[in-house]
């Protein structure tokens, strides 16, 4: 996500990149791209986001990152099959503890 102005552009890799002016549509109902509108200032948001990171390649860290931890939780099959998933556990909490429904 890149913020210019009142404009807001969010980069999604793999999919469409989004534009929103935050002055006239400050609930982000009105994607500009989406509507066919400043897709050049898409374009050079996109250019300037790059000028500062690679999107693609922070997207492959985060992912490889989330299944590190998924990982640590039980794998990708425990993640899906909990009830909850409540928090990412404070310093000294076990992950048993963690993975502990509260008692209602």
């Amino acid at each position: 996500m890149l913020r210019d102005g009142d404009l807001k552009f969010i980069y999604h890799v793999g999919m469409p990149a989004q534009l929103f002016d935050l002055a006239a549509d400050p609930h982000e109902a009105h994607d500009l791209v989406e509507e066919g509108r400043d897709r050049g200032r898409a374009t050079l948001l996109e250019i300037k986001l790059r000028a500062i990171c690679d999107p693609e390649e922070a997207d492959a860290r985060a992912k490889a990152d989330q299944r590190k931890m998924a990982e640590f939780w039980g794998g990708p099959d425990k993640l899906l099959g909990a009830d909850q998933i409540l928090f990412t556990p404070p310093p000294g909490v076990s992950k048993e503890d963690a993975w502990a429904a509260p008692k209602r």
